[in-house]
């Protein structure tokens, strides 16, 4: 039913908002807008949640997710270390280009780490990911290694530590909840 309201009521909207724009010489919605939405939920939010729901049915699915973005997360932060120490370069020696302002990566006498994505804020999004995965991990006493020995607890430590070292308050907040 929600499906199916989601691919129907772009219609209705381009059905009951047919007046031109005010801004120029530009018709009001038509059929092509709403097919257009369309396609965007089910690119933007269906495709994604059934995929999620094909491949994240066990236990072990979301496991073998969280262990990767766990993994993930302790290899970016390799060179998200280097760029917090020596200023996001990377993607100016690789690319010939940095992607956004360089002024708003400059924090508190140090850098915020970009590491080939486009601000520092999404690394830090990315890292607090990772950290959650990791606390996710610890509180359930699961190994993120089988063969290695990794403890979650180190993971959870040493990522919490980049997320502080990556100078942005809003992926901050999130930490008081891994918890609760």
């Amino acid at each position: 039913m929600l499906i199916a309201a989601l691919l129907i009521t772009p219609f209705i909207t381009c059905e009951l908002n047919d007046d031109p724009i005010a801004l120029g010489n530009r018709p009001g919605l038509e059929l092509y807008d709403a097919g257009s939405a369309v396609v965007a939920r089910l690119l933007g939010s269906l495709i994604p949640f059934f995929l999620g729901r094909q491949f994240l049915s066990s236990r072990n699915d979301v496991e073998d997710i969280l262990r990767v973005l766990i993994i993930a997360g302790l290899v970016y932060s390799v060179p998200s270390i280097f760029e917090i120490r020596f200023s996001p370069q990377l993607h100016t020696w690789i690319y010939g280009y940095f992607p956004h302002d360089f002024g708003q990566q400059m924090r508190e006498g140090g850098f915020r780490p970009v590491v080939f994505l486009g601000h520092g804020l999404l690394v830090a999004f990315f890292i607090s990911t990772s950290a959650v995965a990791a606390a996710a991990f610890w509180r359930t006493k699961t190994q993120v290694f089988h063969t290695i020995r990794l403890r979650a607890n180190a993971a959870t430590a040493y990522l919490s530590i980049l997320l502080v070292l990556c100078k942005t308050a809003s992926a901050l907040l999130m930490v008081p909840f891994w918890f609760s």
